[in-house]
């Protein structure tokens, strides 16, 4: 099984606080990372092992984010975190955000800014993807 996707964007933050995101641009990751009010970018190309790149789909496969919704809102919510995930391998494919909501185990929304154990898994995959860089 080859283990690189076709196709990776992720992001998470919010113009309150930081924001992270990645891109698979030409075999590499294209890190990103901002401070409040999207300031001081600074970026990063990153090559993650073979590795680093099984785990991580074996980390999307136990979280089941392929059974991920569109979309996750919270109308009630004003500002907070936003976040998009786009992952595509031959034989899988996500495509979501979310704007103060996540998915729960089920792949139902949480309608609650705090994140679900199942988004926290998706975060930390990327963390470890990225070598350990923030991620959040």
């Amino acid at each position: 099984m080859d283990f690189h996707p076709k196709t990776l964007r992720i992001a998470v933050g919010g113009y309150t606080g930081p924001s992270y995101s990645v891109e698979l641009c030409d075999g590499k990751l294209r890190y990103e990372a901002r401070e409040y009010g999207y300031a001081n970018p600074r970026s990063e190309s990153i090559a993650p092992t073979e590795e680093q790149w099984a785990q991580f789909r074996s980390a999307l496969d136990s979280g089941r984010v392929w059974q991920w919704q569109p979309d996750y809102p919270n109308p009630g919510a004003v500002d907070g975190t936003q976040w998009s995930i786009e992952v595509a391998y031959e034989d899988a494919t996500v495509l979501s955000h979310g704007d103060n909501s996540y998915p729960k185990a089920n792949g139902k929304p949480s309608g609650n800014p705090d994140g679900t154990r199942e988004f926290n898994r998706l975060m930390r995959a990327v963390r470890a993807l990225l070598g350990g860089r923030r991620f959040e």
